[in-house]
């Protein structure tokens, strides 16, 4: 029987050998080690990798189109997902959003209108430098209005094109000299690596999730730059064209995120690690040196905005979280970790939108944080390490520390959330499909079954995980599951309820909220004016005395959110309507110190001040408001009171019959003027203005539509 060649026949023997030994770079013949040591690559080598595979360009187009098909299924059951969180914040409150037109102005005005300015004190509205995706959403909008599948339809399709971005920059980094595989191994190993990173569960908060548009645009613009610049560097022609295309395309990734601002430090490095030649030690002081330049520029930036406060910038940041910096700093190792673990065991039921993720208080409180940072320590420590003889593992870990450093340092943003890995995890993926093919001895059946059985299965996983974004209820039932104790689950999980009629279950949703976190400013809101509503106003200041901080507190502070600020004012009004005047008048200074042009509040300001005997500040308080302000019938009512409280008499009449002339059905005015003429000697005509006044009060008024009706079912 005719002996089966094996491809080694014309390899000397002690070379068989060290093709049998070797690990992941054996089939990739021009390794790092050889390349760094001046050698050159092992032809013969390479000719018997080259020739264990045999696989013809079409059935390449087949499967990858099929990849995309597989991850583009997983991703079928969320075209009717609800808009959730910022999805309503940002998109369907924005009106520069909903462009009837298609023109220009319209575009410019939705990626950078005035109205789409970011607030940080009262709220927060789109940020103008994610300019891009702005306009992208108000394409959205001007094609399918707010039906969500025009929305989903989107994301999922710059999902399928990020795909594709990695499979051509995993195919053009492992054929470079550096790694030296070939070109039929690399987009083998390509389809693996796309496959790995598009299908995996973990990249669902970045696509199900419409507002995570902003992190998978910013991804593909960030990977299409990276891959131009590449090709330029490599390209016999068309040097310029690529290079211009790589700029432009940075821009536009920035024009996403600002994750972005790391493009040009991933470009520095994959040029020291894969591009650059080892003997042009000039070329090393030049990195350094633009390395430097880098890093200067953005701090300078910051510094110039900031002033040399920089540091106190970023903690004064920090007290819209309930974290400090100290703890944030302690806490991202274990969250990396984490990230890590996700990836490698993406269950549905270990994913979320909103992790409750604890807080590291010391390196040993608790454990885990000291551990994690050894951890991390250790996978920093092997990369530098690999960097010549692995470098395609050593990069990856470079990648993944450099693409979190953004989101997952000192800058003040919340502790976790997956959609953070999207971008960090593209070169782990590469790395991971290459060291698959190493194991597998580059064998084209097993690796193309066992890519298979990857892909299928983690798109299952994705699929299982999206029925969570079926509906606001499954999504926030999903969330509260899996961190019970975060209030916002529940109160977002009583919204979606009330919003389906289900008012017992939103009614207890809220009062858990409320009940996790007394501190937390819209579950206590809410349950106040649920309280208010039924009544109950005793109840409901109790509710907003726990929310609220210390007066003196509050009033220290520069700035407040609007929920607080919306919540001191509701206080002053239970106390007002209770005639506890010294105690609402305290509230409502504090208010207006945040939101100094809020006409109501003044008024009710000038109330208190009159009945604590401050007549000529509640006289002031009145007579200082804008003219334009001054055209209601309240506040002519309350200018009369001030007047008559103060002996004015004439003037009180007088405003009356101002406020009269905007308002003349309004029972007060009618029922004050009548007091007043009564003062003056005209008895008769008071007495008629005041039974006018007792009958219009006696009238049913049009009750405005409420709110918490659903809660009192």
């Amino acid at each position: 029987m005719a002996k089966r060649k094996t491809g080694q026949e014309n390899i000397p023997h002690k070379q068989k050998q060290t093709f049998k030994k070797t690990t992941i770079e054996k089939y990739a013949p021009a390794t790092a080690a050889s390349t760094e040591n001046g050698e050159q690559p092992n032809v013969k080598v390479e000719a018997v990798c080259r020739a264990s595979f045999r696989w013809p360009h079409p059935w390449h187009n087949l499967f990858l189109a099929l990849l995309l098909c597989v991850v583009a299924w997983s991703y079928s059951n969320t075209f009717n997902s609800p808009f959730l969180l910022d999805d309503i914040g940002y998109i369907l409150s924005h009106k520069p959003i909903k462009i009837s037109e298609l023109s220009i102005s319209s575009l410019i005005n939705a990626g950078f209108g005035e109205g789409l300015n970011k607030d940080a004190s009262f709220g927060e509205g789109i940020n103008r430098s994610r300019w891009l995706v702005n306009i992208s959403f108000a394409l959205n909008y001007y094609f399918t209005g707010t039906a969500k599948y025009g929305f989903h339809a989107t994301n999922l399709a710059i999902h399928l094109c990020c795909i594709l971005v990695v499979y051509l920059l995993t195919v053009t980094t492992l054929t470079l000299p550096r790694l030296g595989y070939s070109r039929q191994q690399a987009m083998l190993i390509g389809l693996l690596a796309a496959g790995i990173w598009g299908a995996n569960p973990m990249q669902t908060n970045a696509v199900s999730y419409i507002y995570q548009r902003i992190t998978s645009m910013a991804t593909l613009f960030y990977l299409a730059s990276l891959l131009c610049y590449v090709q330029a560097r490599i390209a016999g022609k068309r040097r310029t064209l690529l290079f211009a295309a790589s700029f432009v395309l940075g821009i536009l990734a920035l024009g996403c995120k600002e994750i972005s601002v790391m493009l040009p430090f991933s470009i520095l490095a994959y040029e020291m690690y894969f591009l650059r030649e080892s003997k042009e030690g000039r070329f090393d002081k030049k990195i350094l040196g633009i390395s430097i330049l880098l890093i200067a520029i953005p701090v300078l930036i910051a510094i110039s905005s900031t002033g040399t406060n920089l540091f106190f910038w970023m903690t004064d940041e920090y007290k819209r979280y309930d974290f400090t910096l100290g703890e944030r700093l302690l806490t991202e190792p274990r969250v990396l970790i984490y990230y890590l673990s996700l990836f490698f065991l993406p269950l549905p039921s270990r994913l979320n939108l909103r992790h409750d993720f604890p807080l590291s208080h010391g390196l040993f409180d608790p454990w885990q944080t000291c551990l994690a940072l050894v951890a991390l320590l250790a996978l920093a420590a092997a990369g530098a390490y690999s960097f010549k003889r692995h470098r395609l593992f050593s990069f990856a870990v470079f990648w993944y520390f450099a693409n979190l450093i953004i989101e997952s340092s000192f800058i003040a943003l919340d502790i976790i959330f997956e959609h953070r890995f999207y971008l960090p995890s593209v070169f782990l993926c590469i790395f991971l499909a290459a060291a698959i093919f190493s194991l597998l001895r580059a064998k084209t059946l097993p690796y193309l079954v066992t890519a298979a059985i990857l892909v299928v299965t983690l798109s299952g996983l994705t699929w299982q995980r999206n029925k969570a974004f079926a509906s606001a209820v499954t999504f926030w039932s999903d969330v509260a599951q899996k961190s019970p104790r975060l209030p916002k689950a529940y109160q977002e999980l009583s919204f979606a309820l009330r919003a389906e009629g289900k008012a017992q279950e939103a009614r207890e949703n809220l009062l858990k909220a409320f009940e996790l976190n007394p501190s937390e400013p819209l579950p206590a809101y809410n349950l106040a004016k649920l309280y208010c509503d039924d009544n109950r106003p005793s109840a409901a200041l109790e509710v907003l005395n726990k929310s609220l901080p210390p007066y003196n507190s509050m009033n220290s502070q520069s700035q407040m959110t609007k929920l607080v600020v919306n919540n001191i004012k509701l206080r002053g009004d239970l106390y007002r309507d209770a005639e506890k005047y010294a105690e609402a008048k305290k509230d409502y200074e504090l208010y207006l110190k945040f939101i100094p042009t809020d006409s109501f509040v003044q008024i009710n300001l000038s109330i208190t001040q009159r009945e604590t005997g401050e007549i000529q500040k509640a006289l002031k308080t009145l007579t200082d408001l804008p003219e334009a302000q001054k055209k209601s019938a309240a506040f002519y009512l309350n200018l009369g009171q001030a007047y008559h409280a103060d002996g004015q008499v004439d003037l009180a009449m007088q405003s009356y019959q101002q406020g009269l002339q905007v308002e003349p059905d309004h029972s007060e005015l009618h029922y004050n003027l009548g007091l007043s003429l009564i003062q003056k000697g005209m008895k008769s005509e008071g007495e008629k203005e005041k039974l006018q006044g007792i009958i219009l009060r006696s009238q049913p008024k049009k009750e405005a539509a409420d709110p918490h009706a659903f809660l009192k079912k």
